[in-house]
């Protein structure tokens, strides 16, 4: 029999979803359009695709072979029977996980949403394994952030069986363009690989070249750890991963806050996963996203400042995406205690204070604004960030709690501002980490390394700090200020609140100035992190902490 397999250009090809439908495709003779039914199929075909759009291929036996497997596999030897048979000892699956890899499997083309520390890096490695058992020559690549390869490298040595996964069987790409490009072209049955790799690794803007993109266009699943970074649907990044990925059957996207600002960049992290979730983007921002007009001095501009038709947006996004909440698996991680810790500035700071806020008003351009806007928060934070005279009471507030509220607890502390870094570590008592983007990998894990083993108490970090960091030893987190994205508060408690975490409770002290900018921002924060738990909590599951609640009433609870 000739099978003609047609290649919509979106890499999906049939993928039989009953015995009828393996009945129908074995006694089917002649030729068979094979059309996507579903996202998952498989086939070494995939090279003669990317070649010729549309391939006769003469030699149909792995298709058929993996057919037969993955439809028993369907059919009977679901995951749920043995779900950590790939996990050395002692790890084992959780139930949501389990549940996750099978969905996983399943789909093909998939956002991981599950909120942070549940193991989703498990979960991926999970799906790789429970495809290798069909399908032995499976290539897989990793990408993620800079910070994240060493991890995603100990977590498939640690817990991986070895006859799955060796070292041999990886390759970590890193060092410098000679280093980079041998990893690249060994296309090795694991590669790891950082997403600024996607820019110095690769050439051109429509047709796209370069070991890192060939390298992407023959594997058979990658895996996009902190999706978030392609956030931007006209970023390099962005644009250039969604082309070498245009075939590519499995897309797994990870990330616990994949909307940081609005639905726009929801759309653009699932146009790379899967396009025809969402549509075009223009429409889905008509229908889904509402406006408001501001004027900035005499300039009218136009923000999405909320989002509409969240129901239907759901269910529409909801054989796309799976997310497990904190809530859902309460019991296995320690408390959270979230504390509003309001500070007052002196008089003679708030007239300063004022006097920028007025000259952020009376601007007349964007660049401006956001000069002055800056200047406001970092005078919010410390007086002398930016060179100024004046009290600095937040930071004598911080130290007072360091020593005192929070003596002997194990404590990071997060800001946005990389000089309040430094101000904050020279004015504490005693020693204190720095995690940002002046200090070194090396320098950094030695950070983490000591905090972890006890001999460090602090460690002061802005968003360097805020991903793929796992410090569970932290029984405490106190934040100086609201970061740029409200998602990324919930990053920065995940650093500690994390499967592994041995605290009964974890303290989440936020320490603000009342009636300045820091306020309005927690309004903000809070409307963008309620939107975020509207979408993605199903209404038959488990509330989230924000669920239901107005904005004054989320204020209360903090």
């Amino acid at each position: 029999m000739i099978v003609r397999v047609v290649d919509d250009g979106m890499g999906g090809l049939f993928f039989p979803q009953s015995k009828a439908d393996t009945d129908w495709l074995e006694k089917t003779d002649g030729t068979t359009a094979i059309r996507r039914g579903h996202y998952g199929s498989w086939i070494e075909v995939l090279r003669q695709i990317r070649r010729d759009r549309a391939t006769q291929v003469q030699d149909q036996d792995l298709l058929v072979k993996f057919i037969e497997k993955r439809q028993a596999y369907l059919e009977g030897e679901k995951v749920g029977s043995n779900p950590s048979w790939w996990l050395q000892e002692p790890w084992t699956l959780r139930d949501y996980q389990a549940e996750s890899i099978a969905a996983g499997v399943e789909r093909g083309r998939l956002l991981l949403a599950d909120d942070v520390g549940l193991g989703k890096k498990l979960t991926a490695l999970g799906i790789y394994c429970e495809v290798w058992k069909g399908f032995r020559n499976l290539r897989m690549v990793v990408i993620c952030e800079p910070n994240d390869r060493r991890q995603w490298l100990d977590e498939m040595l640690d817990k991986v069986r070895p006859e799955i996964l060796t070292w041999e069987d990886v390759a970590l790409v890193q060092g410098n363009r000679t280093v980079r490009h041998e990893a690249l072209e060994r296309h090795a049955r694991v590669t790891i690989m950082h997403y600024q790799s996607v820019i110095h690794d690769m050439k051109g803007k429509t047709e796209i070249s370069g070991p890192a993109a060939e390298l992407i266009r023959a594997a058979h699943m990658v895996v996009m750890d902190e999706v978030t970074y392609l956030k931007n649907p006209w970023s390099l990044t962005t644009s250039r991963i969604r082309a070498v990925m245009d075939n590519t059957p499995y897309r797994l996207g990870m990330s616990a806050t994949p909307m940081e600002k609005d639905v726009g960049d929801l759309h653009s992290i699932m146009t790379v996963i899967d396009r025809d979730v969402l549509g075009p983007r223009g429409p889905f921002l008509n229908n889904y996203g509402i406006y408001e007009t501001i004027y900035l001095g005499t300039r009218e501009i136009e923000r999405m400042v909320d989002a509409k038709n969240i129901k239907h947006m759901r269910k529409r996004m909801a054989h796309a995406y799976v997310r497990r909440t904190r809530a859902q698996v309460k019991e296995q991680l320690p408390e959270l205690v979230p504390l509003a810790v309001w500070v007052e500035l002196e008089k003679k700071d708030m007239k300063v204070y004022r006097g920028m806020q007025a000259s952020a008003r009376a601007t007349r351009s964007t660049g401006e604004f956001s000069s002055w806007f800056s200047r406001a928060r970092q005078y919010c934070l410390d007086p002398r960030v930016k060179g100024e005279a004046g009290t600095p009471t937040k930071t004598e507030k911080v130290i007072q709690m360091t020593q005192d509220d929070f003596a002997g607890e194990q404590i990071l502390i997060f800001t946005w501002s990389v000089p309040y870094c430094w101000i904050l570590k020279d004015a504490l008592p005693e020693e204190a980490g720095v995690i940002n983007g002046q200090v070194s990998d090396q320098r950094r894990d030695i950070y983490r390394r000591r905090f972890m083993e006890g001999d460090l108490r602090i460690i002061i970090g802005n968003s360097a700090m805020y991903k793929s960091l796992n410090l569970q030893a932290a029984t405490v987190v106190i934040n100086c200020d609201l970061p740029d994205l409200p998602t990324d508060l919930k990053q920065r408690v995940g650093r500690a609140d994390r499967i592994g975490n041995k605290a009964e409770k974890i303290m989440v002290a936020t320490v603000l100035y009342r009636d300045t900018v820091e306020e309005k921002m927690l309004d903000r924060c809070l409307t963008r992190v309620k939107l975020f738990e509207d979408l993605f909590l199903q209404e038959d599951e488990i509330q989230g902490p924000f669920d239901g609640l107005t904005l004054d009433e989320m204020k209360e609870m903090l």
